[in-house]
């Protein structure tokens, strides 16, 4: 299990993209959810670049 990843202008139409997520020595990647960090309220971001934050669950 992995998470894939794809990019639309108009939520209709979509590019797939490469493979965002692979599974590791900790396990499967399942649910969760990804969000654009604008205000880098995280803290990830680096060189004024806002960060894109995953928070997804493992079995």
């Amino acid at each position: 299990m992995h998470w894939g990843h794809a990019v639309s202008t108009d939520m209709h139409h979509w590019e797939h993209k490469p493979i965002a997520l692979y599974p590791d020595e900790h396990g499967l990647i399942f649910s969760g959810s990804a969000v654009f960090d604008k205000n880098n309220t995280s803290g990830f971001g680096q060189d004024g670049k806002a960060p894109l934050v995953a928070v997804y669950t493992y079995t």
